[in-house]
C-alpha cells in the first residue's frame, strides 16, 4: 500500500476500509472508491482530531484518558528551544540518534505528537526516584 506523509495519512491508512466508508458516509463523500484514493480526499476533508477520535481504540469512553492512567508514566511533548538543550546534554548532532516510539501509540495520539517531535517520559521507581527518558516520533 502507498505510504502516506503526516499525521493525518498515516492515521488514515491504518484504518480498515469498512472504517474509511462509514466516515466518508458522514461527510456525504461518495464510497466507491478504493481505499488509497478514499485516504487521499479523506485528508484534504479532515481535521487531525476528527481521524485521532476515528482512530482511537477508546473512542467508546469519552472520560478515559491514556496519559491520566496510574501505570502510565508521566510525558511531555518538548518545545523546540528544550530540542536544542537536549541535543547540547547529550552531544547529539541529530535527534534522529534518540530511541523511537511510533505514532500510533496511544500516549503519543493523546498528546497529539507529531512526526519529528520528541517525547519526555518521567519515570517514577522507589529506588532512583524519578529518572527521564526521550523518544522521537516516527511513522
Amino acid at each position: 500500500m502507498k505510504k502516506y506523509r503526516g499525521t493525518k495519512g498515516y492515521l488514515l491508512s491504518k484504518l480498515y476500509k469498512k472504517d474509511l466508508n462509514k466516515i466518508a458516509k458522514k461527510k456525504g463523500i461518495v464510497t466507491n472508491k478504493r481505499k488509497d484514493e478514499l485516504i487521499e480526499i479523506l485528508i484534504k476533508e479532515l481535521k487531525v482530531d476528527e481521524i485521532k477520535k476515528y482512530y482511537s481504540k477508546f473512542s467508546g469512553i469519552e472520560h478515559f484518558s491514556v496519559l491520566k492512567h496510574e501505570l502510565v508514566p508521566k510525558q511531555k511533548l518538548l518545545s523546540e528551544q528544550e530540542k536544542i538543550k537536549l541535543k547540547e546534554k547529550f552531544k547529539i548532532s541529530k535527534l534522529k540518534q534518540l530511541p523511537k516510539i511510533k505514532l500510533s501509540d496511544p500516549s503519543v495520539l493523546a498528546l497529539g505528537g507529531r512526526i519529528g517531535d520528541v517525547i519526555e517520559i518521567t519515570r517514577e521507581t522507589p529506588l532512583t526516584g524519578s529518572s527521564k527518558y526521550y523518544r522521537i516520533i516516527v511513522g
